[in-house]
């Protein structure tokens, strides 16, 4: 059994620094799986931006008249 090393923190830094240590690469899934968290992320953001956008020129639209 493997003695904790002192400062160790939480488990997916102990997996981040086991994987340094092993020298493995960033692999394909890896960035399968950043792309499927990120592609929906950047999706909701251009909504949300498009939506408050709409949202603000319409009330300066409603505030001239």
């Amino acid at each position: 059994m493997k003695k904790k090393k002192k400062g160790m923190k939480s488990m997916p830094f102990n997996r981040k620094r086991k994987r340094k240590e092993d020298n493995k690469k960033y692999s394909f899934f890896d960035f399968i799986l950043d792309l499927l968290l990120a592609v929906p992320e950047l999706l909701l953001f251009a909504v949300r931006s498009l939506l408050f956008g709409l949202r603000y020129a319409l009330r300066w639209v409603a505030d001239i008249f």
